[in-house]
């Protein structure tokens, strides 16, 4: 196995945190051996020397090395970019997969998954259908599933419109897409009008799902008097794009696709984010806010984040 040496020093301090006893350089041979990696103990022995040097481990006398707050500290950093890493991947990776053109309503696009108890499949449609007109929903097409493995009797499931799936439809035009943010917005007279909160996506793991879970406020009050807040997410691309992104909202819409809560001219700042020279800023709706008006009104609804992508022709108009 061909690693980094940070690499291998975060494995040796994911050995050690595991292990409640000190341990030399001839046991953790043993144990790096069991996850495919072949160090001599001088090797090992150097790496130590390194991780003690940056307070990462300490030594038990003559017993071995034990790993020190710090040490679980570093891991824990080195674990959260690792799953950063992985979540600009998948997205990055649906983009390419979502091969979905609105000039000719074909072709495969990214797609979430729900589920819910039956008896509330009336409510979830009309939920949707309202965030759909308030522009709160990438789209009310929708694939229902009434049973299957993933359901129990008196569930239903719903295959529903992922927002990256229009980052995916601007890349195939060749407009690159730079996702920067996932926020929070605020409403005010049923308009966006500013970023309240927001985690990078390439400096933190969690989603806007997330971010929304770990505040108090209300996307629900957008549909009832106008005002609230929702989740979103932003990106940049070519501010010489910026026509051209306008003419695909426009065929997206065409086949009931939008979510764009704010499409910003190059140079320009988008709901209160700056923008480097010759970019546009675009912001679109967070696909989980319908689910969450749910939640709020003690629906539960449980939701998985990109799962597939599957034909545009499967999915319905609720």
């Amino acid at each position: 196995m061909l690693l980094s040496n940070e690499e291998i020093r975060h494995t040796i301090l994911s050995i050690l945190r595991d292990e409640r006893d000190p341990m030399g350089s001839k046991k953790l041979s043993e144990k790096l051996k069991e996850v495919g990696i072949e160090l001599s103990e001088a090797a090992i022995r150097y790496h130590l020397r390194i991780l003690e040097e940056r307070g990462y481990v300490f030594k038990v006398k003559n017993l071995g090395r034990k790993i020190t707050q710090k040490g679980l500290s570093e891991l824990e950093r080195a674990n959260v970019m690792a799953r950063v890493s992985t979540l600009l991947t998948r997205k990055e990776e649906y983009m390419f997969m979502s091969n979905f053109n609105p000039e000719t309503k074909k072709g495969k696009i990214l797609v979430n998954f729900c589920k819910f108890k039956k008896d509330y499949l009336d409510e979830v449609i009309d939920i949707f259908k309202e965030c759909y007109k308030r522009k709160l929903a990438i789209s009310p097409l929708v694939k229902v599933i009434e049973d299957g493995e993933l359901l129990s009797e008196d569930e239903v499931g719903m295959y529903y419109i992922n927002g990256i799936a229009v980052d995916g439809v601007l890349l195939r035009r060749g407009i690159n897409v730079h996702l920067r943010y996932g926020g929070v917005v605020e409403f005010k007279h049923g308009e966006p009008v500013r970023f309240i909160d927001m985690v990078g996506y390439e400096t933190s793991s969690i989603t806007s799902v997330d971010l929304f879970r770990a505040k108090s406020f209300s996307a629900l009050s957008i549909l009832t008097n106008g005002c609230g807040e929702c989740p979103a997410t932003f990106r940049v691309i070519p501010g010489i794009c910026y026509q051209e992104v306008i003419d695909i909202s426009a065929k997206l819409k065409k086949c009931k696709i939008n979510g764009f809560l704010k499409i910003g001219k190059p140079n320009q700042e988008v709901l209160g984010l700056p923008v480097n020279s010759d970019q546009l800023g675009i912001t679109i709706v967070a696909s989980s806010t319908p689910l969450l008006i749910l939640k709020e009104q003690g629906i539960n609804v449980e939701l998985e984040l990109m799962v597939d992508v599957i034909d545009y022709e499967l999915l319905e108009e609720l």
